[in-house]
């Protein structure tokens, strides 16, 4: 009966974390700030603290992460000369496509309530200034557009405008909205999942194609 307790506590915590509110709010004005409450208890993210640096030796944890990349190069440059650049760059484009396709769920995860975008482009003189905010327009819009079709924004506010005054330009973001965790969750279970597919069926055609050249 007590591990019948210890599931039920556990499912329950689960629960917890899952369909847990989350709210997020970010700021920016020359500093990042991004607070996160949980249930209503606040996680200041950003700004982080000042910690002392100190001359250390490199931890185990770099250097395993070191040995990773460094292992991961190595199979990548292998897989270049055994299956061909071809075959190497298909395998990379469907692992790009299941990440693209496990953002678009991430972001759909994601609610914006209200987005606050102001943005003055300066210039050394007033016709940089104008190439400039054509630069800058011809960036942002289309990167906007794009976002407001993967992210449920309920509210947005959008100033970019010239500085022709010589103020320096100035930058001003604020986002608030809140994150639905088991979106996270599925979106990253369904990239595993996927990756694993793909793995799965590669090694079963390496090994078709190893039987049938052996035969």
């Amino acid at each position: 009966m007590t591990a019948v307790y210890i599931l039920l506590g556990i499912a329950a915590l689960f629960c917890l974390i899952l369909f847990a509110p989350v709210t997020f709010n970010f700021y920016y004005r020359g500093q990042p700030r991004l607070t996160v409450r949980m249930w209503g208890i606040p996680l200041h993210l950003l700004p982080q603290k000042e910690k002392k640096q100190k001359k250390k030796k490199p931890k185990k944890r770099e250097k395993e992460q070191e040995k990773k990349t460094s292992s991961f190069l190595k199979s990548l440059s292998d897989s270049f000369r055994e299956d061909g650049l071809g075959a190497t760059l298909h395998w990379l484009g469907r692992l790009a496509g299941l990440l693209k396709t496990a953002a678009g769920r991430m972001l759909r995860a994601v609610t914006v309530r209200h987005l606050h975008l102001e943005l003055r482009v300066p210039g050394e003189d007033a016709a940089a200034t104008a190439v400039h905010y054509g630069q800058v327009c011809a960036v942002a819009y289309p990167a906007l557009t794009l976002l407001y079709a993967g992210m449920r924004i309920k509210d947005h506010t959008v100033r970019i405008g010239p500085d022709f005054a010589g103020e320096g330009g100035a930058v001003l973001i604020a986002v608030r909205g809140h994150v639905a965790v088991w979106r996270l969750l599925g979106a990253a279970i369904g990239f595993l999942c996927g990756f694993l597919r793909m793995y799965i069926k590669d090694k079963q055609k390496e090994r078709t194609d190893t039987d049938g050249r052996k035969q």
